[in-house]
């Protein structure tokens, strides 16, 4: 049985679960990880695509790989993963954190592209 988070904000594509299931199964992979892709400057703020890529970076550098959108709210994970992964992050650092569980154990991962849109006023 595969699981999905994401963020209660309205800016990721629920459609595009169908496909990280879909890479997860077929890849046999424990955790697949939405990129996202913006067509509006609102949606992702100059500020944090550059420190995405500034800590992707980073992990790249300590870990010898990482994922292109480590911050990404929009995971799909298998059984496996779930049981494996000891939750105890209190905010948004649990994207930090699962991404450097699944670099640490060599968790089989992968990366699917997903529409990301500007947050909904009010």
């Amino acid at each position: 049985m595969q699981r999905i988070l994401v963020d209660g904000d309205a800016t990721y594509d629920a459609a595009s679960a169908k496909a990280m299931i879909a890479r997860l199964v077929e890849g046999g992979l424990d955790m697949v990880v939405a990129k996202r892709i913006h067509t509006e400057s609102a949606a992702y703020r100059k500020g944090h695509v550059l420190g995405n890529l500034f800590f992707s970076y980073t992990v790249r550098c300590i870990f010898g790989k990482a994922f292109t959108d480590i911050f990404s709210g929009y995971r799909a994970f298998s059984r496996r993963f779930v049981k494996s992964y000891d939750c105890f992050s209190k905010g948004f650092e649990v994207e930090t954190d699962m991404t450097v569980h699944a670099l640490k154990l060599n968790i089989p991962s992968d990366e699917v592209s997903t529409p990301y849109f500007a947050r909904c006023q009010g």
